[in-house]
């Protein structure tokens, strides 16, 4: 199950993350071609469920992936329902 995973995942990136002090997308990376920045994987939801399988993508561009976004209470995502959802969406309820 493709949610399944990403939420494993998720569960373990944030165990990681949780060490650092920020938990930022790095401006300056790229994945292969130049325009597949950070941003540009995190405005689309079919990106982010491809791009973010990588592990060099979701350690680069953590934000993007929905991997920790307390430090940005502005960031929205689509959900895997298709809803918007926030930050304070993610850490209270952790699930879909």
């Amino acid at each position: 199950n493709h949610s399944m995973k990403m939420k494993t995942l998720l569960c373990l990136f944030i165990l990681i993350a949780g060490t650092s002090a920020q938990c930022l997308n790095d401006r300056t990376y790229s994945y292969g071609d130049p325009k597949q920045t950070c941003m540009w994987i995190r405005w689309k939801e079919e990106r982010r469920q491809e791009f973010c399988l990588f592990e060099e993508v979701r350690l680069k561009c953590p934000q993007s992936c929905g991997l920790c976004c307390d430090d940005d209470p502005s960031y929205i995502f689509e959900s895997n329902s298709g809803e918007l959802r926030d930050c304070a969406w993610v850490k209270e309820s952790g699930t879909e």
